[in-house]
């Protein structure tokens, strides 16, 4: 009856309609009703007597329906919020430093309060993004379409060379068209994508030699790409539908620039996206003594490791920049006020032997005193 209800905790239904709903005798459902609708004193909700129901007009009120209801949003919101907590996890793991060839932009994620949840569930998760091939023993070819853990035949290189296709969807097709005659298969399941649950190859093609493992990426090869080819295939290769040309105009130069992309970790040979680029000239004039204050408060929550308050994301950091400096001054600010009172506190337990926080907080009369005290000796230091 609590699937029937409404969002006031009423049903409207009949005896004979509940009785064809629950698959159960009219005389079943009449006692069923009958001990629902009574007093029950081992109920956990003592209200009511422990009744569950009251009967009205055209049906019945469900009496414990908002404590069930509370319940039910409660589990919700931990479902979603533990899903939330393992895609962020999952999306923070350290990535590898990319190269110049390949640029890699953080994502935005929002920081969950609490992911302990998260931490118990996770799995071994390979990065997502884009990838440092220098450190894997990659061949590359086809002008830097094609990467491969071995050299690639000739004849196969030409094949290859010929797959072209936009958007991602025709570029498949075509390597499947042209992949026909080394007996192309398309979405080989294979164990594992890199987080445990098992994933899809988008190519395998076998020669005279074995299987051929073969992912199609954009304009990088991806981590989780890497991972299955490397853990299910001797001989693999990846190629890619585009490659794209570094624009050294795209690098930081500046001061400002360069000290942001120190603080993100960013090598100054890896481009900006051009969204970064246009955060980056919205702000106008950047003084290097406040990125100076950011980067000490940013030291100071990473420490903190998950817990830490501060941005992930390059994108995102620049587009609220003015907010970040002033959270950064009045978290310095804060700091440095608390450790002011923490040495007047220890000066006074020395003065006032039993002194202890909720005397130091609410005040006594030798506190008071000993304030008195401590004032008229400032005033004298003051005349002299």
């Amino acid at each position: 009856m609590l699937a029937l209800s409404d969002k006031h905790g009423e049903v409207m239904a009949s005896v004979p309609g509940l009785a064809d709903m629950a698959r159960l005798t009219l005389e079943e459902t009449e006692v069923a009703l009958e001990v629902l609708e009574g007093p029950d004193k081992y109920s956990r909700t003592p209200d009511n007597e422990g009744r569950r129901l009251d009967r009205i007009e055209g049906g019945w009120h469900v009496l414990n329906h908002a404590k069930h209801r509370r319940m039910a949003s409660l589990d919700e919101r931990r479902e979603l919020n533990a899903a939330r907590q393992r895609r962020w996890y999952q999306k923070h793991q350290k990535q590898p430093e990319p190269n110049a060839l390949h640029n890699v932009s953080s994502r935005s994620v929002t920081q969950p309060s609490d992911i302990a949840e998260a931490e118990a569930d996770s799995r071994s998760i390979l990065p997502k993004e884009k990838i440092d091939l220098n450190q894997h023993t990659i061949q590359t070819f086809l002008s830097g379409r094609l990467l491969a853990n071995w050299a690639v035949s000739a004849d196969l290189l030409t094949v290859l060379s010929g797959i072209n296709g936009e958007p991602a969807k025709a570029f498949h097709l075509d390597a499947l068209s042209k992949l026909k005659p080394y007996h192309a298969r398309t979405e080989v399941v294979v164990g594992d994508r890199g987080d445990g649950r098992s994933g899809r190859v988008d190519l395998v093609i076998r020669d005279e030699k074995g299987e051929i493992g073969i992912e199609l990426d954009c304009a990088s090869p991806k981590g989780k790409s890497l991972f299955k080819l490397q853990n299910h295939f001797d001989r693999w290769c990846i190629l890619l539908r585009r490659v794209v040309e570094l624009d050294k105009n795209r690098v930081p130069t500046t001061d400002a620039a360069k000290k942001v992309a120190h603080l993100f970790s960013r090598k100054l040979t890896t481009p900006w996206s051009e969204n970064e680029i246009s955060a980056f000239k919205a702000i106008g004039q950047i003084d290097l003594e406040d990125l100076d204050t950011v980067e000490r408060y940013y030291q100071q929550e990473r420490a903190k490791g998950k817990d830490g308050i501060h941005r992930r994301d390059l994108k995102t950091f620049l587009n609220n920049f003015n907010g970040e400096v002033d959270r950064a001054n009045l978290a310095l600010k804060r700091k440095k006020s608390s450790g002011v009172a923490d040495s007047k506190f220890e000066a006074a337990k020395l003065a006032l032997p039993g002194l202890d926080q909720d005397e130091w907080t609410n005040g006594s009369r030798r506190l008071e005193a000993y304030w008195d005290e401590q004032q008229a000796g400032e005033n004298g230091h003051e005349r002299h």
